[in-house]
């Protein structure tokens, strides 16, 4: 081979070897910051539920909903911050819900005159989907 075939070849070589390098490390920054939390290793802090609405009570800040079987519990629906899906039923008790939440618990107040009733829940609903009935 003729030396300045060599060159380019390497050279191009080289070119093509950087270029699918760039490509493979921007791939996996992508996959990382946009895989759902199953694929990234993020599924343990938040955990599913899901079940129908057996109660809703009202605070002065959100809702406590109660879900029952198959993954039920106390959860704190707050508005601006829960991503609703679906068809937005998310304060009528009957409705079926599936979704993510977080493991922190915490209480919901409501006021009562110059008295404070407290709800106690399980965690704050991150994403829920609902059923039409």
């Amino acid at each position: 081979m003729h030396r300045n075939t060599v060159k380019l070849l390497v050279r191009n070589t080289t070119i093509f070897v950087a270029v699918l390098l760039t490509a493979f490390v921007l791939a996996g920054v992508l996959f990382v910051k946009y895989a759902p939390a199953q694929f990234s290793g993020f599924a343990s802090l938040v955990p599913p539920f899901g079940g129908r609405s057996l109660a809703v009570e009202f605070c002065n800040s959100g809702a406590v909903i109660t879900v029952g079987p198959p993954v039920g519990g106390r959860f704190y629906y707050q508005p601006g911050a829960t991503r609703v899906f679906a068809h937005y039923q998310i304060v009528r008790p009957g409705v079926w819900l599936l979704g993510t939440r977080t493991n922190t618990p915490g209480v919901c107040f409501i006021s009562l005159g110059k008295s404070l009733i407290t709800l106690p829940y399980q965690g704050i609903i991150n994403i829920v989907g609902t059923s039409l009935f």
